[in-house]
C-alpha cells in the first residue's frame, strides 16, 4: 500500500469517528453531564488534534527533534578560543540556551501556526474545562510562546501546569521549559531549582528521556561557567543510581564528550573506554568509538588513532553514518599531515549529512586562519556554511569579518596615506570643509580596527585606532570611541599591572617593563578621554575606571557652562545652545540644570527673538525646578504671557458682530509696539519684556 493511500485510509477513520463522537454528543446532549471519554473525545477531536499537529509541522520546521528518537550522530566540535566579542559573559544568557531561540526567518515561515496554537489552546482550556487535556493544552501553550521568545508567558503557563497539574505526566517537560525561560531571563538561581526539581520528578516517573534533558541543561550551565566538574556530577550520579544499561552507557558517553569539548583528551579516552562496558546502542557505541579514535589523534598517538578510525570505518553496522566517520578522519590526516584530505573531502560531498564535511571545513578554515593564510580561510569558511552544522553561527561570522576586511582594507589604507601626506599642510587640513570627509574616513579606519580586533590581532588593531584618533577632528565626539577602543586593546585593567608589580616588588623581582609601558599608556588615553570628552559613555567609564571622584564631574560641568556662556559672549549661539542643552539634557539632576534651561530662554527671547521658542524653556524650568531661584524670578512674567494669549484665544472664539460692542466689551489697543489689553476696569500691558536676572 502507497504512503497516499495508507494516508486517505486514516483520513475516513478520523472522519468516521468524529461522526461517531457528534452522534454520541447529540444523544447526551438533554443529559446534565457527558460521560468522561466523550469529554475528551469532543476536546481532542475538536481543538488538541489540530493545535498538536501544528506544533509538530512548525518542529519540523525548526530542525528540532526529540533526544528519544535521535537517530543521527552528534557533531561535537572542540571548544576554541572563540572572537573577542563572542566569549560567554557571567551576566549574560549562555550560548547553548541562546541556541534555542527560533530565529525570527525561521519563526516567519511557522508563525501562523504557532499562532494557531495558542488560539486553538486557549479555546479548548475555556470550552473544555472538564477534559483531560488540559496540562497537556497548557504544556504546548508554553512550548508555543517559548518559540515565540515571550519567556514570560511561556513561564506563566509552566508555571499554571505545575501547580494545578502536579502529578501530569509533563510534569518534567514543564519544569524543563520552565528552566530554560528562566535561563533566557539570566535566573540562574531560580532555573537551577526547577531543575533539581525537574530531576526528582522524572525519577519517580522513570522519564530518562527528561532525566539525560536536565542533566544536560545542567551540565551546559557548569559549562558555561568553566566548571567541568559540575558538569560531570550529575551524570556520575545518574549511573550510580539507574539500573537501565542501555540509558547508563548513554550518560557515559556524554561525561567523555564533556572532556572531549574541553581538550582533556587522556580523560576523555578513559571515560569512552567505560561506555563499552555497559550495554549501548549502535548510535551509543559508534559516538564512542569515534570520538575516543579522535582524542588519541589529538593526543598524537596516531598508529592507534588510525587503528580506531579503521575499526570504525568497516564496521557495517556504522554504514549510514559514514560521513561522520571521514569528518573526523579528515581532521585526524590534517593532525599527522598525512595525504589524502583532498580525495576524502570528495567522497563525503557524494553522502547524505552535509553538516560533517561543513565542520571538517570548517576546522580546516580554522586552520589557515592561525597561520594567517586569509584567502584560503575566507574561502573554506564559506564553503562551511551548512545551516545545520553546529559551526554555522561561528564560520558565518569569520567569513563576514574576511570578506569586510578584504573589500574594505585598501580604502582604509589609502585614506591613512592621503591624510599623513595632508597634515602637512596645516592649513588645507583644518579646514572645515574637511571636517566631513576626516570624520568619514576616521570611521572606516575605526572599522577596520575592530575587524583586526576580533580575528585576533590587537597590535594591527591598535595602528589602526591610532590613525583614527589621528585623522578625527577633535570636535567629533566619536573621537572619544577611537580613544578608548586603543586604550582597550593595549590593555585596560591598570588594577591588575598594579598588583602584579606589588607582587614582584614584594619577591625582589621586576615587573615585565612592556606590561608596565601598555599600563601607562592606557592611563594616558583615559585621562584625554576625561580632559576633551568627560560626558561622553566613554568619558563616564574612563573616569570610574581612572578612581575619579564625583567632584571631578562638578568641576567638567562648571567648565562646560563657563564655555557656553563665552560662546554667549561672542555671540555664537548655535555653540552655546549645544552646551547649554547638553547639562540641561544629560545632567538634569546638577545644580547647573535650572541655569542651562533659564539660559536657553534668555537666549531665545532676547537675542534671537523668538518668544516661543522662550516660552518653551522657562516653561520647562518652571515644571522642572518650580523651586529654583531661576524658576521663581521667570514665573511673574511667563504667567501674565500665558494669561495674555489664553484671552487672545478666547477673543479670536467670539463670533463677529455687525454692530459695535458695548463698554463693557474687552478690547485690544497697539501703542508704540506694545499692545494693552482693555477692559471697563483695568488696561495691563502685555507687551513688555520679562522682568528677569542677567
Amino acid at each position: 500500500m502507497t504512503n497516499t493511500s495508507m494516508k486517505s485510509t486514516f483520513q475516513k477513520r478520523l472522519f468516521s469517528a468524529a461522526l461517531i463522537l457528534s452522534a454520541f454528543a447529540l444523544t447526551f446532549s438533554a443529559c446534565k453531564t457527558l460521560p468522561q471519554p466523550l469529554k475528551n473525545g469532543l476536546a481532542y477531536f475538536n481543538t488538541y488534534y489540530n493545535a498538536n499537529r501544528l506544533m509538530v509541522v512548525s518542529e519540523d520546521e525548526f530542525f528540532l527533534y526529540d533526544e528519544q528518537q535521535r537517530t543521527t550522530p552528534r557533531i561535537i566540535v572542540i571548544e576554541e578560543p572563540t572572537l573577542l566579542d563572542d566569549k560567554p559573559d557571567d551576566r549574560e544568557v549562555p550560548q547553548f540556551i541562546k541556541s534555542l531561540v527560533v530565529k525570527p526567518e525561521k519563526l516567519d515561515k511557522a508563525r501562523i501556526w504557532i499562532d494557531s496554537v495558542l488560539i486553538k489552546g486557549s479555546k479548548l482550556l475555556v470550552r473544555h474545562t472538564e477534559s483531560e487535556l488540559i496540562d497537556q493544552t497548557l504544556y504546548l501553550m508554553a512550548k508555543a510562546y517559548f518559540y515565540r521568545s515571550e519567556w514570560h508567558n511561556s513561564q506563566m503557563k509552566c508555571q499554571e501546569l505545575i501547580d494545578n497539574y502536579p502529578y501530569s505526566k509533563l510534569s518534567p517537560d514543564a519544569h524543563l521549559i520552565l528552566a530554560e525561560t528562566l535561563l533566557m531571563q539570566t535566573k540562574f538561581s531560580q532555573a537551577e531549582k526547577a531543575l533539581l526539581r525537574a530531576i526528582d520528578i522524572a525519577w519517580g516517573q522513570h522519564r530518562y528521556d527528561a532525566l539525560s534533558e536536565a542533566f544536560r541543561i545542567q551540565a551546559e550551565l557548569a559549562m558555561h561557567f568553566s566548571n567541568l566538574e559540575d558538569a560531570v556530577k550529575p551524570y556520575r550520579r545518574a549511573i550510580t543510581q539507574a539500573d537501565d544499561r542501555v540509558q547508563q552507557s548513554r550518560w557515559q558517553l556524554e561525561i567523555g564528550l564533556l572532556y572531549y569539548r574541553k581538550r582533556q583528551f587522556g580523560d576523555a579516552v578513559k571515560e569512552f573506554t567505560k561506555v563499552l562496558e555497559f550495554a549501548p546502542d549502535a548510535l551509543t557505541r559508534f559516538e564512542a568509538e569515534l570520538y575516543k579514535a579522535a582524542s588519541l589523534a589529538q593526543l598524537g598517538r596516531f598508529n592507534e588513532a588510525e587503528k580506531a578510525f579503521k575499526e570504525v570505518l568497516a564496521n557495517r553496522n556504522f554504514a549510514e553514518w559514514r560521513s561522520f566517520s571521514y569528518s573526523e578522519y579528515i581532521a585526524f590526516l590534517r593532525l599527522s599531515t598525512r595525504p589524502g584530505i583532498d580525495s576524502i573531502f570528495a567522497l563525503t560531498d557524494t553522502l547524505k549529512f552535509k553538516e560533517a564535511p561543513a565542520t571538517a571545513r570548517y576546522r580546516q578554515a580554522l586552520d589557515l586562519f592561525k597561520q594567517h593564510e586569509y584567502d584560503g580561510a575566507q574561502s573554506l569558511f564559506a564553503k562551511s556554511l551548512v545551516e545545520t552544522a553546529p559551526t554555522y553561527f561561528y564560520g558565518s561570522l569569520y567569513a563576514r569579518l574576511l570578506t569586510d576586511w578584504k573589500t574594505q582594507m585598501p580604502e582604509a589604507v589609502n585614506s591613512i596615506k592621503f591624510y599623513t601626506l595632508l597634515r602637512s599642510d596645516t592649513a588645507a587640513y583644518t579646514l572645515p570643509a574637511q571636517d566631513s570627509a576626516r570624520r568619514i574616513a576616521a570611521n572606516n579606519i575605526y572599522r577596520i580596527g575592530r575587524i583586526h580586533e576580533r580575528l585576533g590581532m590587537p597590535d594591527s588593531a591598535a595602528r589602526y585606532y591610532q590613525a583614527a584618533v589621528a585623522i578625527c577632528p577633535d570636535a567629533d565626539t566619536n573621537r572619544a570611541r577611537y580613544l578608548y577602543a586603543e586604550a582597550a586593546v593595549v590593555g585596560l585593567d591598570r588594577h591588575a599591572a598594579k598588583a602584579s608589580s606589588k607582587v614582584a616588588n614584594r619577591v625582589g623581582g621586576t615587573t615585565d617593563s612592556s606590561e608596565a609601558a601598555k599600563s601607562r599608556l592606557s592611563d594616558s588615553l583615559l585621562k584625554t578621554i576625561v580632559r576633551l570628552y568627560p560626558l561622553t559613555q566613554q568619558g563616564i567609564d574612563a573616569r570610574i575606571r581612572l578612581g575619579y571622584t564625583e567632584q571631578f564631574l562638578v568641576d567638567s560641568l562648571a567648565d562646560i557652562m563657563q564655555s557656553a556662556d563665552r560662546f554667549r559672549q561672542i555671540k555664537q549661539y548655535s555653540k552655546a545652545m549645544q552646551k547649554y542643552n547638553l547639562v540641561a539634557g544629560r545632567y538634569a539632576d546638577s545644580k547647573y540644570a535650572p541655569r542651562a534651561f533659564y539660559a536657553q530662554g534668555w537666549l531665545y527671547e532676547r537675542e534671537l527673538g523668538k518668544r516661543d521658542s522662550a516660552v518653551y524653556w522657562y516653561s520647562r524650568l518652571v515644571e522642572k525646578y518650580p523651586q529654583s531661584s531661576f524658576a521663581q524670578d521667570v514665573k511673574p512674567s511667563l504667567d501674565a504671557l500665558l494669561q495674555e494669549r489664553r484671552l487672545q484665544d478666547s477673543l479670536k472664539s467670539l463670533p463677529k458682530l455687525p454692530v459695535a460692542t458695548s463698554s463693557t466689551m474687552a478690547t485690544l489697543q497697539t501703542t508704540g509696539g506694545n499692545t494693552s489689553l482693555t477692559t471697563t476696569g483695568a488696561t495691563v500691558q502685555t507687551g513688555a519684556p520679562m522682568r528677569r536676572r542677567q
